[in-house]
């Protein structure tokens, strides 16, 4: 998802956000934040029911194709429909809004775990939490920094934040995120003190 070069344009551009504030973020970005495997089955099962549909009613109207031909078409069908849904469109269209915000919730608090970003002293931690097929973000912050700032506005810095993560350029739409979230960040939590940075990685890009 990243190049060397871009990680360490994102890892310096937290390092420069955390020099205004007190709080220690990491950004962690998954590709998506759920297998999604039921939308497989129903994409191939959609494909499938067409062409065995479309066969069925040749064979209606005397444009039928042999009757052994039937079952392997229809399960080839199955087959390609099942591979044209592992698209990001189709995981999109063929799920619930509602079923992608509770995957990047329970990932997010994963990550938020696997990244060690609860294991400051000060419980100052902040983890920016970005889901690429759910184009979604979900800022996570640790109890130090939590009634920092109302839930209302956590919740509207993410909504902000997946805007700037929708579009093509992945590298330039990190560092806005991170700009934002820092300027939020300076404002809830300013810069105090010099003390070395606790947890070990500023960014985690997960398989």
């Amino acid at each position: 998802m990243l190049g060397d070069a871009a990680r360490a344009k994102v890892e310096a551009a937290i390092e420069a956000l955390e020099k205004r504030t007190d709080a220690e973020v990491t950004v962690a970005i998954a590709p998506s934040s759920g297998s999604y495997r039921s939308v497989d089955h129903a994409g191939g099962a959609i494909l499938a029911a067409l062409v065995l549909t479309a066969l069925l009613m040749g064979h209606f109207h005397g444009r039928s194709v042999p009757e052994e031909w039937i079952p392997p078409l229809t399960a080839l069908a199955y087959v390609v429909g099942a591979a044209a849904a592992r698209g990001s469109w189709a995981r999109r269209l063929l799920t619930r809004a509602g079923t992608r915000s509770r995957q990047v919730r329970e990932a997010a608090r994963i990550a938020f775990v696997d990244a060690g970003t609860g294991a400051t002293r000060k419980r100052d931690g902040v983890l920016v939490y970005i889901s690429l097929l759910e184009r979604a973000v979900l800022v996570v912050p640790d109890l130090g920094v939590e009634g920092k700032l109302e839930g209302a506005s956590w919740q509207a810095i993410s909504r902000e934040l997946a805007l700037a993560v929708s579009g093509p350029d992945l590298e330039a739409a990190l560092l806005r995120a991170i700009e934002k979230t820092g300027e939020k960040l300076a404002l809830a939590l300013p810069r105090t003190g010099s003390g070395a940075r606790e947890t070990p990685r500023r960014l985690v890009v997960l398989a």
